[in-house]
C-alpha cells in the first residue's frame, strides 16, 4: 500500500494506490499442466491427426438446407489442419513448462486448447465416411436444446443451496416431472 502525504487542511487529495501482486505459479503446478497439455496436444496431432489419410478433407456445413441465405460449405484439409492444432497445444504445454502463464491467462489457455481439440476430433470424425458433412449449426443447436434441462436442474440446485436447503433429489423430481407431462399429454391425446 503506497500513500501519498499531503497537507491537513485538503483531505481530498490523500490518494490510497493498492497493487495487486500475483503470486507466481509454482514449478510443479507448471510441469503438470504443461505435461498436460503437451499430451493433448499429442493425441491431437499424432492419435486423430495421423490416423487420417493424407489427402483427406472435411467439410463443415454452416447453415440450414432450407435458409434463404446459404452459407457455403467450409472445406478443410483435415489431416493438416488437426496437425497445426495439435502443435499449437503443445506450443501452449511446452511454453507452460518453459516460462508459465499466470492464473488469470491460464483459463483462456485452457479454452484454446479445448477449442483446438474438439476442431481436430470434428475433423476426424468428418474423415469417416466418404462425403460426410458435419452441421456446426445443426450441432450447435441440438447442444442448446439438450442442454436446457441441465441447466434449469443446475440453476434449482442453485436455489436451494442459497436458500439453505440441501436438495439431492433434484434429477428425479425433473425425471417425474417429465413422466408425468408424458402420461397425461398422452391421456389427454394431445
Amino acid at each position: 500500500m503506497t500513500a501519498t502525504n499531503v497537507s491537513p487542511e485538503d483531505p481530498e487529495a490523500e490518494v490510497v494506490v493498492y497493487k495487486v501482486v500475483e503470486p507466481p505459479v509454482s514449478v510443479q503446478h507448471r510441469v503438470v499442466t504443461g505435461s498436460i497439455l503437451v499430451v493433448v496436444g499429442i493425441v491431437c496431432a499424432l492419435l486423430l491427426g495421423l490416423s487420417m489419410s493424407a489427402g483427406s478433407t472435411a467439410t463443415f456445413q454452416l447453415s440450414a438446407a432450407d435458409a434463404k441465405v446459404q452459407v457455403p460449405n467450409l472445406v478443410v484439409p483435415a489431416r493438416v489442419s488437426a496437425i497445426l492444432l495439435g502443435l499449437v497445444v503443445m506450443t501452449l504445454g511446452v511454453w507452460q513448462i518453459a516460462r508459465g502463464f499466470s492464473k488469470r491467462s491460464m483459463k483462456w489457455v485452457i479454452a484454446v486448447a479445448l477449442l483446438c481439440f474438439v476442431l481436430t476430433f470434428l475433423c476426424w470424425a468428418a474423415t469417416g465416411q466418404q462425403g460426410t458433412v458435419i452441421d456446426l449449426l445443426g450441432l450447435l443447436q441440438q447442444t442448446i436444446f439438450l442442454a436446457v434441462p441441465l441447466i434449469l436442474g443446475a440453476l434449482a440446485g442453485v436455489l436451494c443451496e442459497r436458500s439453505g436447503v440441501i436438495n439431492v433429489a433434484i434429477e428425479g423430481q425433473m425425471l417425474a416431472g417429465g413422466w408425468a407431462g408424458a402420461v397425461l399429454a398422452t391421456l389427454a391425446h394431445n
